[in-house]
C-alpha cells in the first residue's frame, strides 16, 4: 500500500486522539477512538495524495492547512443534538432569579448593562433562546440597557448554521406554537428563521476553550453577568475542567452566575464558586463580596442539623447544641450532607440534597436543609421557596416556620413574621426563641404588656436550663446572651 493511501494504524489514531485533546481541549476515552476513523477517511478523500501522517502532521504544525482538517474534524465528531430552550428548569430559574437579582443589583448602583455568553453554542439554539427569554420577559431592559448575548463554539460549520437562524422543526420541540409564531418566520418548507430583533441581540465568534485568550475584552468574555456552559464539560478529562472553570471564574463580574448542565459538577473545578439551589435546578454563582452578600444585620443562623420536632421532656433538654444530633444511618444523604456541612463542606452537600430532593421531592427534612443554607447565605428567594415548601410538606416542622419568620423580619413583612413565630410556640411553648420574637414584634408594634409577658416567658424558660449552653435554633448562641439580650429589650422600653 503507497504512502498516499488510507493506510493507518491504531497508533495513528492515539496520536490524532492525543492532538485533538492538545489543540481543543475534547477527548474520547480508548473506547470512542474508532469515531476518528470515519472523519480521517473523510479527509483523505478530499486529499487523496495525503497520507494519514501528513494529515496529522499537518493539524501538529497548526498551520492554515492544518487548522482547516483540524476543523473538519471537530465538525465530524461534535455533538450538536440542541433545541430551543433546553433544559427548561434553566430557562425558568433564569426568568425568576438570576435576571430579577442581577437588574435590582445593577440598578442599586446605576449601571444599565447585562452580559451574558452562550460557551459552546452550537448551531444556535441556546444564545436565541436566551435572546427571546429577555423579549418575552424583560422587554423594558431592551431599550435603555446595554444588553449583549455572545455566542461561540469551535466547530465552524455550527456557527455558520447558527449565524444563518434557520431551523428545522425537531429543534422547536420546546417551544409552544404561539411563541414559535412570534419570534420565527416561515422560510422554505418547514423550516423557521430566527427574528431579525432576536438575532440583533446575538453575536457569533469562533472560540476554542482550550487555547483561545479570555477573559478578553477583544473577544466579549470579560465582566460578563452570566455564562451558559452546558454539556460541554462532559467532552473534557478533569485537568481541562479545572482550567477552563477557573477562566470562567476570571471573566465574570462578582455575584455573576455560571449554568452548567445537570451531569457537569466536579467538586475540584468548582470550588471557586458558591452553589446556589433554586427550585428546579442548580447555578453556581461567584461570589460576592461578604459585606455585599450580607445584610449588615445578619440573621442567627444556621443549625447544624434539622431541628428535630419537640417531645415533652424538661426545658433543661430542649436547649441543646445542635451539632450534637447524630445521623440516623450513615448511608442516608442527609447524614451524608450535615456530615459534609459539619467539615464546613458546604457546596458538596448541596449537590447531594439537591439530588436528593430531586428524587424525593416530598422529603420535608431535605427542603428543610435547603432553606436553612440557603438563608445562612442570604438567598432569600431560594430560603423562602424551600422553607415554605418544608411547612407545606410538615406543617409540625418547627423550624421551617421561625425561619420564615426570620427571614420576614428581615423583608419588614411584621404581621407574616408574627404569625410564623406564633406558630412555633405553639409547636413547641417550651421555644425560648420563638417567645422572644414575638416580643421584639409586640414591642415594635407598641404592644408593650404583651411584649413583657413574651420576655417574662423566656426568662422562666432560661431559668430551668444551663445558661451556658447552646440555644436549639441559633447556633453560636447561649441562653446567657439571649438573656442578656431580653434585659436589653426590657431596660429600652418605649
Amino acid at each position: 500500500m503507497s504512502d498516499s493511501s488510507l493506510a493507518y494504524t491504531r497508533a495513528d489514531l492515539f496520536r490524532l486522539r492525543d492532538l485533538l485533546e492538545k489543540k481543543t481541549g475534547l477527548y474520547l476515552p480508548d473506547e470512542k477512538l474508532s469515531r476518528l476513523e470515519e472523519p480521517l477517511k473523510e479527509l483523505h478523500a478530499t486529499l487523496p495524495t495525503a497520507s494519514p501522517r501528513e494529515i496529522i502532521r499537518a493539524i501538529d504544525s497548526g498551520n492554515s492547512e492544518g487548522i482547516a482538517h483540524l476543523d473538519k474534524l471537530v465538525a465530524a465528531i461534535a455533538t450538536n443534538e440542541t433545541y430551543f430552550f433546553r433544559t427548561p428548569a434553566h430557562f425558568k430559574t433564569l426568568k425568576n432569579y438570576l435576571i430579577p437579582e442581577l437588574v435590582e443589583r445593577r440598578k442599586s448602583r446605576g449601571e444599565k448593562t447585562l452580559r451574558i455568553w452562550s460557551a459552546g453554542c452550537s448551531t444556535g439554539e441556546e444564545p436565541y433562546s436566551l435572546a427571546i427569554l429577555l423579549f418575552e420577559h424583560f422587554p423594558e431592559l431592551l431599550l435603555p440597557w446595554e444588553i449583549e448575548i455572545l455566542a461561540t463554539d469551535i466547530d465552524l460549520e455550527a456557527l455558520q448554521s447558527a449565524e444563518r437562524g434557520i431551523y428545522r422543526p425537531w429543534s422547536f420541540r420546546g417551544v409552544g406554537p404561539e411563541l414559535a409564531a412570534k419570534y420565527w418566520r416561515p422560510v422554505k418548507k418547514e423550516s423557521r428563521r430566527v427574528d431579525d430583533r432576536v438575532r440583533s441581540l446575538v453575536k457569533f465568534r469562533s472560540l476554542n476553550l482550550e487555547s483561545d485568550p479570555y477573559p478578553a475584552a477583544s473577544n466579549g468574555t470579560k465582566d460578563l453577568d452570566i455564562i451558559f456552559c452546558r454539556n460541554v464539560t462532559i467532552y473534557f478529562r478533569p485537568h481541562t475542567i479545572q482550567k477552563i472553570l477557573s477562566r470562567f471564574h476570571q471573566c465574570l463580574n462578582e455575584g455573576g452566575f455560571l449554568v452548567a448542565g445537570a451531569a457537569e459538577y466536579f467538586q475540584e473545578a468548582y470550588q471557586d464558586f458558591e452553589a446556589r439551589v433554586f427550585p428546579e435546578t442548580v447555578i453556581y454563582q461567584k461570589p460576592l463580596p461578604k459585606a455585599a452578600a450580607h445584610s449588615p444585620n445578619p440573621l442567627p443562623l444556621v443549625w447544624a442539623a434539622p431541628l428535630p420536632r419537640p417531645s415533652p421532656q424538661p426545658a433543661e433538654k430542649q436547649i441543646h447544641n445542635a451539632a450534637a444530633v447524630e445521623p440516623s444511618r450513615p448511608d442516608d444523604p442527609l447524614a451524608r450532607a450535615v456530615e459534609l456541612i459539619s467539615r464546613g463542606e458546604v457546596d458538596p452537600a448541596l449537590i447531594l440534597l439537591a439530588a436528593h430532593a430531586e428524587k424525593n421531592p416530598r422529603d420535608s427534612q431535605v427542603s428543610f436543609l435547603l432553606g436553612q443554607i440557603a438563608a445562612d447565605r442570604q438567598h432569600l428567594g431560594e430560603a423562602s421557596y424551600w422553607l415554605q415548601r418544608t411547612a407545606a410538606l410538615d406543617p409540625l416542622t418547627l423550624g421551617a416556620h421561625y425561619f420564615m419568620g426570620l427571614l420576614w423580619l428581615e423583608e419588614g413583612k411584621t404581621d407574616q413574621a408574627l404569625a410564623a413565630m406564633k406558630k412555633t410556640v405553639y409547636i413547641d411553648p417550651n421555644f425560648a426563641l420563638g417567645h422572644y420574637y414575638l416580643g421584639k414584634i409586640h414591642k415594635a408594634q407598641g404592644k408593650t404588656d404583651q411584649a413583657r409577658r413574651n420576655f417574662a416567658v423566656v426568662k422562666s424558660l432560661l431559668a430551668a436550663a444551663p445558661l451556658s449552653d447552646h440555644l436549639r435554633g441559633a447556633e453560636g448562641i447561649t441562653g446567657r446572651q439571649l438573656l442578656t439580650l431580653v434585659d436589653r429589650e426590657l431596660v429600652h422600653e418605649g
